[in-house]
């Protein structure tokens, strides 16, 4: 990830899957991008695929890096 790269760091993934409570619902995917050294979340992104979230979580990079001070 060339974000780590450019500020020294290391970041861990994960997806997260929700189950409806109704066994009829879909299911909910979450990509969670965080920093491996202190476990705060980077990115986050929410969608009914797994492709879905990622595309959320990365339509918020920009914003996400300039709130962390992430050089880009």
């Amino acid at each position: 990830m060339e974000i780590a790269r450019k500020n020294n760091d290391e970041f861990r993934f994960r997806i997260d899957i929700d189950a409806p409570r109704q066994p009829q619902g879909p299911l909910s995917f979450n990509f969670v991008c965080e920093e491996t050294a202190d476990g705060h979340t980077l990115l986050n992104g929410r969608g009914p695929s797994i492709d879905a979230a990622v595309e959320a979580a990365e339509a918020d990079i920009k914003d996400a890096c300039k709130s962390w001070g992430y050089k880009i």
